[in-house]
């Protein structure tokens, strides 16, 4: 008699079996790495920005220790600064600038991170009939020093590169924030009466490197505060 328990259960590990071989016999379809950083390029270019990082993401362990670990570091920069997510931009770039200091996006990448930096320090207010974008200098400016020795970074590094001009009016700009910030703090020692801080501020922006106008203003506050008037 035919034991129909025992013939179902060599039926059944034959079948394992070639369907074990035939899967290892099955070429690999996996995409290629250069194939998939072009699919996050063009899926960053249609604003689908979510989607680009996932496919960068899912190839960090593959391209481990290869040329293309550069590539992937820039791109994923660049994909946050678009999303004006430029938290995580200022750390991407800076993360590039550490492992590629002489890379083929160096210059780019230092640029950005300045103009990250900025970009955080940015304040949206409403003006007459629209809303406008100022950088603040009556809160911490740390964004703004940080900002201005990447700049000037670039302009040492790069004198005659793509956003020199870029970097020279930020550098120039982020001068008179920082000159303002040091004039509201001089400002606030003397609605205090604490005039000899008043008077150390004053001198300080008087040796130090910043606008004229911004001289002339503390030269004045100096004066206010040594003469003992309001």
């Amino acid at each position: 008699m035919i034991n129909f328990r025992k013939t179902t259960t060599y039926l059944l590990l034959a079948i394992t079996a070639f369907a074990m071989i035939s899967c290892s016999s099955t070429p690999s379809t996996e995409v290629d790495p250069d194939e998939r950083i072009a699919m996050a390029r063009k899926l960053a270019q249609k604003h689908r920005y979510e989607e680009a990082k996932k496919v960068l993401d899912g190839l960090k362990f593959t391209i481990a220790g290869t040329t293309r670990g550069e590539e992937i570091q820039y791109l994923t920069a660049e994909i946050y600064y678009r999303q004006k997510n430029f938290l995580e931009s200022d750390s991407a770039f800076a993360a590039y600038l550490a492992g590629y200091p002489d890379g083929q996006n160096a210059a780019d990448a230092l640029f950005y991170q300045a103009l990250s930096k900025v970009k955080q320090s940015e304040r949206a207010v409403l003006g007459f009939f629209r809303i406008r974008t100022v950088i603040p200098t009556d809160r911490d400016v740390s964004f703004i020093y940080d900002a201005r020795n990447l700049f000037s970074d670039y302009l040492d590094r790069y004198p005659g590169g793509e956003f020199s001009d870029q970097a020279a009016f930020w550098l120039e700009t982020l001068r008179s924030k920082v000159g303002e910030h040091e004039l509201e703090i001089i400002s606030y020692y003397l609605k205090k009466n604490e005039r000899k801080a008043a008077i150390r501020r004053a001198n300080r922006i008087l040796a130090g490197d910043h606008p004229q106008e911004i001289k002339d203003r503390a030269s004045s506050l100096l004066k206010r505060a040594k003469s003992g008037k309001d």
